[in-house]
């Protein structure tokens, strides 16, 4: 329905049935919230003329409560007394149940017992078993008041009981023997149709009257013309007849044509369901089913017909009139009962319910009676158990516990340490003499986390999953397996594209994972141990329901945290079946017996034989004895392997034991199970006793030789900790210095330890701009990679030099170069020295610095330096930075950019603050505008006293420059 109305471009005007309660009821609610009429022309449900709920409800079939006063009528008419109403729980049989007990005539009384919906007359938990035996011994005439599958079950019971004797009668509401497998049929699964029909006859059944009119019959025989010819091409036997339920389907067409007809007349809107609706409501017309009156509640009281199931046919021996709420059975028919009799069964047995009525020895009387209902109850009892048993299986079938949601899986997660290995199959690696065969790697099993738990997960690549009865039974005999040696099935996935197979994770790895790592040392105790596990496994598998694996190999077999092996894959083989591309590489046939190989049939049998599985456990226990692959010695490859194994040969071609001498018990074992006559190879309970053997009656407990293993391991892992700490704390401290290169120390600590460094406000720093004049110049002259040699030259030899300062480079950007003293750590006046000192050494430096590609060129060095308040604080989270913020930034910087080369521009703040430090000398260079400032007195650093560092020749292009003295310039420049 809800498809049907979001289709906008083929609007729903109207919904014409369905014929069952069950969907009528929410189909109804829909109907009425999407104001669309409703049309049904079979459903019962009395709750559907509830028309505040159901508003645009109506039905051309009346309701099940009608049929109330006919069941009272026809009991009164045999004279019954005591009648036992069987009620399924469902609401419109509960509804039925209690019309037939409103209004009951004096004298008579009705005993209702309800049972569970698909359980007949199993227990239930309302109802105690007693009650049941009592209804069945104290009651001979049932109104069975439920759907049809309900009915079979019970009518099957009584025939089991011995009920269908002529004693006992059984009548029906609505029971439609002709329809399809399902709700309302004889017949089901159980292979009982037989015995179900023969079981129904005699039945009486409560059904909506036929028509006998001309106009039925030229409508019946227009049904029977037109199923015969396409597209149905269906034709109809001669016997067969035409349900009545066909003529209420064509009056539902009727009734709202007629409705439609009005409401467009009257002018009204045909989209408007309400409206449509109450015209269906208080109208009488005529249909092929005859007079069809519907009530203000938009329902119809028809006639019932009551009818006899006499060898698989219907036959009307009664009529209801409701108008006239009148019975009358039709005169000249036989009415058979069950039992093929004639007699109507008495409501009362002759004697009595406790032989009260009958005379002679009462106490031996008694006793017979006594013991029969003892009998009959313990009977009952067994027969509800069975009952009982059979619907938990059927609910465990349907209750869709297997069933994951693959969303719900999270990938991506790891189990921690503590691992040898990952429950896979790794590529597997089969050295044949000089070559090697090697697989190309194929992940079956990834891990995943559900709800908690670690799991295996094993895709299966099919397009779809068929729900079967089959199936669904596979997938309950796996989730019913329990054992410590068969690892857990979780559920399933049934979503394409990810169906899977979900089980408990194991993080030791599989077997032949733990086999193949030579770094894990396995000596007798835990190869037994293994062998042991396999055998208990497979012991327990051989005994259930599955009764086979027919996939045994190393790979199938896990191992668990406690070094437990635990056998997986089994079961669920229609599950398994035909998937994409299912290919077996050959390798992996060398686990599978001789027999099976040469079955070209065997995927018809995937479980395989247990026989089967005993060879498959002798190629494991050569695994496990040697640690060596089967057949990894042969020289053949794996298709010549497969074909030798195939054949016949005296003695059968297996893998090389040679060499193995000294543990004979172990190769007599192997020799045993794959032995080529199937039915000589042991059972895996002989094979259990054998292993026993082996351990000369010590325990095969493996907690001992875990604590020698733990103990071994513990040794080695104390001195991998401490190689890993060695190595850790060198990369931490390579980790330190990279940090400590892009921040401050202090504030590089204070963001290692979490902390969140805010901006701080310093008094009096002092910061250092340089930059490169002609560089644009020089760039443009030079290639990239000379460009980056020369700045990492010159960047590598100011880093070096700053090394000897209180001072902190903030930043490079290019050819700028920016350092700050007196924060982050405050140093009191001293920044202003540090940074003058600094500011001579680097100038100095020019002297000597050497461009590689330019050698004749000097390079010229700009430097302006600026002493003021400043804040400083931490910017950016992925890739922080030390930033400086105040005006003191920007004059720092134009002192520099208006500076000269090879010169040191101080201000006047800066200029002060030496003063007070004294030991440098400065001249006043004189006013000039810097803008946001504007004439400002600026001055030139030309060194400090004590200083014997030689600073390159400054060039006087200026008359009026007054950076050297008349005795320096001569100095200077007089050769």
């Amino acid at each position: 329905m809800a498809n049907l109305w979001r289709n906008k471009q083929q609007p729903v005007r109207s919904f014409v049935g369905p014929a069952c309660s069950v969907g009528c009821e929410p189909g109804g609610i829909l109907a009425a919230a999407w104001n669309v009429p409703m049309i049904s022309w079979g459903c019962a449900s009395p709750s559907l003329s509830d028309k505040k709920k159901f508003a645009t409800f109506t039905r051309t079939s009346g309701p099940y409560s009608a049929v109330g006063k006919l069941i009272q009528l026809l009991v009164k008419h045999y004279n019954w007394t005591r009648v036992g109403l069987l009620t399924s729980l469902e609401n419109a049989w509960q509804v039925v149940a209690i019309a037939i007990k409103q209004g009951a005539p004096q004298g008579i009384k009705f005993e209702q017992y309800n049972f569970q919906t698909g359980v007949g007359l199993s227990n239930d938990k309302k109802v105690p078993l007693r009650h049941k035996a009592e209804l069945l011994i104290q009651a001979r005439i049932f109104v069975l008041c439920a759907y049809g599958g309900d009915i079979r079950e019970i009518m099957l019971n009584a025939k089991d009981l011995g009920l269908l004797n002529g004693d006992y009668a059984f009548i029906a509401v609505e029971l439609n023997i002709d329809s399809h497998i399902g709700a309302n049929t004889w017949m089901g699964a159980d292979n009982r149709d037989n015995e179900a029909l023969d079981a129904y006859n005699g039945m009486l059944n409560v059904h909506l009257r036929t028509p006998d009119s001309p106009r039925w019959k030229n409508f019946t025989a227009d049904i029977r013309r037109r199923v015969a010819a396409p597209p149905y091409n269906k034709p109809l036997a001669a016997d067969a007849k035409v349900d009545t339920y066909a003529g209420t389907l064509h009056d539902a067409i009727i009734l709202y044509a007629l409705a439609l007809n009005d409401t467009l007349q009257e002018g009204g809107n045909i989209t408007d369901g309400l409206t449509v609706t109450r015209k269906m409501f208080n109208r009488t017309f005529t249909g092929v089913t005859g007079e069809v009156v519907i009530d203000q509640n938009g329902d119809r009281d028809p006639d019932y017909v009551l009818q006899n199931l006499i060898n698989g046919a219907y036959v009307d021996i009664g009529l209801y009139v409701s108008a006239q709420q009148n019975f009358s059975m039709t005169p000249g028919k036989v009415v058979v009962w069950p039992g093929n009799t004639t007699v109507v069964p008495k409501d009362i047995p002759p004697c009595g319910w406790r032989n009260e009525k009958c005379s002679g020895n009462l106490s031996v009387l008694g006793g017979a009676i006594g013991g029969s209902v003892a009998a009959l109850i313990i009977l009952f009892s067994a027969i509800f158990y069975y009952l009982w048993r059979k619907s938990r299986f059927e609910a465990d079938l349907s209750s869709s516990l297997w069933k994951i949601d693959y969303n719900e899986i999270i990938f991506n997660v790891k189990p921690g340490a503590n691992m040898f290995g990952s429950m896979k199959n790794k590529a597997d690696a089969i050295s044949i003499g000089s070559a090697s065969y090697v697989e190309d790697m194929q992940i079956f099993t990834s891990m995943g986390l559900y709800r908690g738990n670690f799991v295996a997960i094993k895709m299966i690549h099919k397009k779809h999953i068929d729900l079967s009865r089959a199936l669904l039974i596979e997938l309950k005999q796996v989730r019913d397996m329990n054992h410590d040696n068969v690892n857990p099935f979780v559920g399933a996935c049934i979503e394409v594209p990810n169906i899977c197979i979900v089980t408990q994770y194991c993080n030791k790895g599989s077997l032949q994972d733990v086999l193949e790592n030579d770094d894990i040392k396995l000596d007798d105790t835990f190869k037994l141990s293994f062998a042991m596990d396999i055998a208990k496994g497979m012991h327990y598998i051989h005994c259930s329901s599955i009764k086979s694996h027919g996939s045994l190999k190393s790979s199938n077999c896990v191992i668990d945290s406690r070094w437990v092996c635990k056998i997986t894959d089994y079961g669920l083989a229609t599950f398994k079946s035909n998937q994409d591309d299912e290919q077996i590489a050959l390798h992996r046939l060398f686990w599978r017996a001789p027999e099976l190989l040469r079955d070209m049939n065997f995927k018809d049998n995937p479980y395989g034989t247990q026989k089967g599985d005993i060879y498959s456990f002798g190629i494991i226990i050569y695994e496990i004895f040697t640690r060596n692959g089967p057949y990894s010695n042969s020289d053949l490859s794996p298709k010549d392997i497969i074909e030798r194994i195939m054949n016949c040969e005296s003695p059968p071609f297996r893998p090389c034991t040679k060499g193995e001498d000294g543990r004979n018990q172990w190769l007599a074992l192997m020799d045993d199970c794959w032995v080529e006559n199937p039915e000589m190879r042991p059972s895996f309970s002989l094979i259990k006793n054998k292993l026993r053997t082996f351990a000369d009656g010590k325990s095969m407990n493996l907690v001992d030789k875990m604590i020698s293993m733990m103990e071994k391991y513990a040794d080695h892992l104390e001195e991998l900790v401490e190689e890993r700490t060695h190595q850790l704390i060198a990369e931490k401290r390579k980790t330190d210095e990279l940090l400590y290169r892009m921040l401050p120390r202090s504030v590089a600590e204070q963001l290692k330890a979490g902390n969140t460094v805010t901006a701080v406000s310093f008094d009096d720093v002092t910061i250092f701009f340089s930059d490169i004049v002609g560089f644009t110049n020089l760039a443009s002259e030079s290639t990239p990679m000379q460009v980056v040699d020369l700045l990492n030259d010159l960047y590598t030899l100011f880093d070096a030099i700053i090394d000897s300062y209180h001072v902190y480079k903030v930043e490079t950007i290019g050819d700028a170069y920016m350092v700050v003293s007196g924060l982050p750590v405050n140093n009191g006046i001293k920044h202003a020295s540090e940074i003058a000192r600094l500011a001579l050494d680097l100038l100095s430096s020019m002297t000597k610095f050497t461009i590689r590609h330019r050698p004749g060129v000097q390079l010229k060095l700009r430097i302006g330096i600026h002493s003021g308040p400043c804040a400083a604080g931490v910017v950016g989270l992925k890739m922080p930075r030390y930033c400086l913020f105040g005006d003191t930034v920007n004059v720092a910087s134009r002192m520099e950019s208006n500076g000269k080369p090879l010169r040191i521009h101080v201000s006047q703040a800066c200029r002060n603050v030496l003063e007070e430090i004294g030991g440098f000398k400065l001249k006043e260079r004189g006013s000039i505008f810097i803008k946001g400032k504007g004439n400002v007195i600026t001055y030139w650093l030309k060194g400090y006293v004590g200083s014997n560092k030689e600073l390159p020749k400054v060039e006087i292009d200026d008359p009026n420059d007054n950076y050297y003295d008349p005795d320096e310039w001569i100095a200077d420049n007089i050769v």
